[in-house]
């Protein structure tokens, strides 16, 4: 880049006269020469930022300054002497350079500086030219005639007073959009509708008195066009005041107050009757409700059958916030509707009354102060309020026209009824369907009676109360409608759900009766159920609560099959929810029985498909002959619904007659079924005695001299007892004792019709004699006469056996002994044939202190008597001789 040449120039030194001529003037030396530069010593650096550079500058200045130029050159050398001119010229363009830094960077400030120093000076020198002229006119003036100057005072002081007049209406136009604007923000639209007003009347003032203006020397048309334009801007918030007022209505929150002004505002300023404002007005709370109804609760439901410990579910709030809500909107809009419009007179009638009448008299004052508005309060709390006090009084009193004997100033009561009515019915129909869409969703029937409850409390309180009676009544019943059909449908689908996994689980046992030996009470109702641990030192009695309750659940559990479990817990739950809204319920019961009035025949028809499931599934297994596990376990269930201890029949809330009339029929379900495995038992045990028998016919292992009831007879009658115990009835004993003695009966019918060898009838006395004591036991506990019968028909083929006596030996009825044999094989085999024997009655308590009661029923069997095998065992083999077991 092009350095600009340096205002400063060194003076040529191209001949030793030209350095002499220049040393010898002051000012070139002192020009040329920097003051930075040593004469002696010559600087490597012309760097002006280093601190030695800087001390050694001034020293060298003085140097140069005391300078004799006839004393360089006989110093130095001509050589040296162009060095240092050199030198010379590099430090000058080094302070060059700096200058141009310098100007460049503070240049901008000088000029500014000195520009403002020369305005200063030449407004000092007007100011005192000023003064000096005033002082000279003040001295010059003569003293007027008194007359004159008062005429002339007089005329600028009217003047001055009509122009400070004009400039507070043209002040009022000027300001009037920026105030709208702030009151419309502040949605508060009577104060806004009133200052319209009024700049209207400014406006019209400006225009309509054009002639005293033009008397006055002032032209408004002509002098000040803007009025026009300005009123041309401010005509445009009509509309905006009009609409935005008319939307505001729709926020179902607000005063009373807030609410009457609103309305008072189309009234005024857009020349509404009041029968047309309320219309505006419902209609607008109608476009509220309609938004409110619509909005729809984003929550899955949850299914039914599961127990939610987190009520109410976020279903259940939703469902309150929205009913919430609308419940507001409507008694809000009823109320502040009642508030503006009912009464003699009522809100918005005394407002209009004090819009025309003396502010200070005694009938306004109980307005509101929001609602006591005048021309005077209004601008006061404007801006720049002192200027409108110029203003004339015509236009600070102003106040809007309200013809008071006008109908559209006026609402008759049975409009106002009328209207409220059909309004609040079709907001009924409206919020009934939408609730049962947000109630829909709720899952549990505690948490839809909690929103019941919920809504009778809104009812209820401080505006509730302000409705009617029918109102509040006509609410409160579309509410208990649609929460009564809500757990209607839960009901149902909780029964209905039971019911299939009841009917699913039926299926699947008879599809797959290997799997009923697992839920077998053999298999579960003795083993060992976990005893819960005991909890921490300090802990809450809730915490002792839980843990035993679930230790109770999982016996009873244990105590019924799994499908009676699924229907047991149903009906838990029923009754558990039941009892909840009865304890939350505070009005007279109506809903109450209202809903146990629909659910009870639910409960009966549950009942009946249960009976019908169980009644086609006992005759299919009955005609198919299928597996009798399956038969028996479907008799376990019947038997469970039978018992007075039914949980089912206890908890599921049917009619007391219904619950018997099940109970009857689940007890026939299982007679029918019982006698299915009867036949089939009894079948068993004779085709297994038979069996035995002719074993030992066949392997000839009879015995001639018989010392008691056969082995046969034992397997038989030990079939009978594990069939019997399998049916897991031991919690039943009422029923279980029935169940031995028609087992036992009919084994015995069958047995005594069994046609026995006759080389046996020594054996067959004595089976007969056994299955005659065993009935004889039974027949002390039981007053069946059919047990005496049956003893008969024993008797009978005892004494047809002993009139033929086998071929080997002939004994006599006396020689026999048949009682001491009898109890002491019952002795020996009462644990082995436990289910066919009844619990003896214990005996008396020995004198003796340390004696304790037996444990067997029976007796004990003697110690020293030789040992009988109740069953037959295989003969030890020749083998067994080998091992010297003696020896070891």
């Amino acid at each position: 880049m092009a350095r600009r040449p340096s205002t400063i120039s060194v003076v040529s030194f191209g001949s030793s006269k030209g350095v002499a001529a220049s040393l010898k003037s002051p000012t070139t030396a002192q020009a040329s020469l920097s003051p930075s530069i040593s004469v002696s010593k010559l600087p490597r650096s012309t760097s002006s930022t280093h601190p030695t550079n800087t001390l050694n500058d001034s020293k060298l200045q003085d140097e140069i300054v005391d300078l004799d130029p006839d004393e360089l050159f006989t110093k130095c050398t001509i050589a040296e002497v162009k060095a240092k001119q050199v030198q010379l010229r590099a430090d000058a363009e080094a302070k060059q350079e700096e200058l141009r830094i310098m100007v460049g960077e503070r240049y901008r400030d000088l000029l500014q500086a000195s520009t403002s120093i020369i305005a200063l000076a030449k407004s000092a020198r007007r100011v005192q030219a000023a003064l000096d002229e005033t002082r000279t006119a003040i001295r010059d003036q003569e003293q007027p005639p008194e007359a004159k100057r008062s005429l002339q005072a007089s005329k600028e002081d009217a003047h001055l007073q009509t122009l400070q007049t004009l400039s507070a209406h043209i002040k009022l136009l000027l300001d009037a959009p920026e105030h709208l604007w702030r009151l419309i923000e502040r949605e508060r639209y009577f104060q806004a509708a009133w200052l319209f007003l009024l700049a209207r009347v400014v406006h019209r003032a400006l225009q309509a008195d054009e002639e005293n203006w033009i008397n006055q020397g002032i032209s408004i048309l002509d002098q000040f066009p803007l009025i026009q334009r300005q009123w041309e801007t401010v005509s445009q918030f009509r509309t905006q005041i009009i609409h935005k007022s008319t939307l505001s209505l729709r926020v179902f929150d607000r005063s009373a107050e807030e609410t009457c002004a609103t309305l008072l505002t189309l009234h005024i300023l857009d020349s509404r009757p009041l029968t047309d404002t309320l219309s505006t007005y419902l209609a607008q709370r109608s476009k509220t409700l309609s938004s409110l109804l619509s909005k729809t609760n984003d929550v899955a439901p949850a299914s039914t059958t599961q127990t939610s410990t987190a009520e109410p579910s976020k279903a259940s709030r939703a469902a309150k916030t929205s009913l919430h809500t609308a419940l507001d909107a409507i008694i809000a809009t009823i109320n502040t509707a009642r508030a503006v419009f009912q009464g003699d007179p009522s809100l918005s009638i005394r407002v209009l009354e004090y819009i025309q009448s003396d502010s200070t008299s005694s009938s306004t004052a109980a307005l509101p102060t929001e609602l006591r508005l005048t021309t005077q309060t209004l601008l006061s709390t404007l801006p720049s309020s002192t200027h409108f006090t110029l203003l004339p009084s015509t236009i600070k009193s102003y106040k809007p026209y309200v013809d008071l004997s006008s109908p559209s100033s006026s609402l008759p009561p049975s409009t106002l009824h009328q209207k409220l009515i059909a309004w609040f019915s079709e907001a009924q129909k409206s919020l009934g369907s939408a609730a049962e869409r947000w109630i829909g969703n709720v899952q549990g029937i505690r948490a839809a009676w909690g929103i019941r409850c919920t809504v009778r409390t809104w009812l209820n309180d401080d505006k509730g109360k302000e409705l009617q009676e029918s109102e509040r009544e006509a609410l409160g019943k579309l509410v208990d409608g649609v929460v009564r059909n809500r757990i209607v449908e839960i009901c149902k689908e909780i029964l209905g759900d039971a019911e299939r996994k009841f009917e699913e689980e039926i299926q699947r046992a008879m599809e797959n009766p290997s799997e009923l030996e697992a839920s077998s009470p053999l298999n579960t109702l003795y083993k060992p159920v976990a005893v819960p641990s005991s909890p921490g030192l300090g802990s809450l009695p809730s915490i002792f609560d839980k843990h035993f309750h679930k230790y109770r659940s999982t016996i009873q559990q244990r105590l019924s099959p799994s499908l009676i479990g699924v229907l047991n817990k149903c009906a838990e739950k029923m009754k558990r929810n039941f009892n909840r809204i009865e304890d939350e319920s505070r009005d007279d019961g109506t809903m109450i029985a209202e809903l146990y009035e629909i659910y009870r025949p639910e409960a009966a028809a549950l009942c009946i498909r249960i009976l019908d499931l169980l009644s086609n599934s006992i005759d299919h297994l009955i005609e198919s002959y299928e597996t009798i596990s399956s038969l028996i376990f479907i008799a376990r269930i019947a038997n469970d619904f039978a018992s007075p201890s039914s949980a089912f029949t206890q908890n599921i809330g049917c009619e007391e007659n219904v619950a018997r009339d099940f109970r009857d029929k689940s007890q026939q379900l299982f007679d029918r079924a019982i006698s299915r495995w009867k036949e089939h038992t009894v079948a068993h045990a004779i085709s297994k005695y038979v069996e035995l028998v002719s074993h030992l016919i066949e392997i000839k292992s009879l015995q001639l001299q018989p010392t008691g009831p056969s082995s046969a007879l034992t397997g038989a009658l030990f079939a009978l007892s594990s069939a019997i115990y399998s049916l897991g009835l031991s919690h039943h004993p009422t029923g279980l004792k029935s169940l031995v003695v028609g087992v036992l009966r009919t084994f015995c019918a069958a047995f005594a019709n069994v046609p026995h060898p006759q080389h046996r009838q020594s054996q067959t006395t004595y089976d007969l004699a056994l299955l005659r004591k065993i009935l004889h036991i039974w027949e002390g506990q039981n007053s069946d006469d059919g047990i005496a019968a049956d003893m008969q028909v024993l008797d009978k083929a005892i004494s047809k056996a002993q009139s033929r006596p086998d071929s080997a030996t002939a004994l006599s009825s006396g020689e026999l002994g048949l009682d001491s044999p009898i109890d002491e094989y019952l002795a020996r085999t009462q644990l082995m044939l436990g289910m066919l024997l009844p619990q003896a009655t214990p005996p008396p308590p020995s004198a003796e202190k340390d004696s304790l009661p037996p444990l067997l029923s029976y007796g004990v069997p003697t110690i020293d008597a030789q040992f009988h095998s109740a069953v037959k065992l295989a003969k030890p083999s020749a083998r067994f001789g080998l091992l010297l077991v003696e020896n070891r």
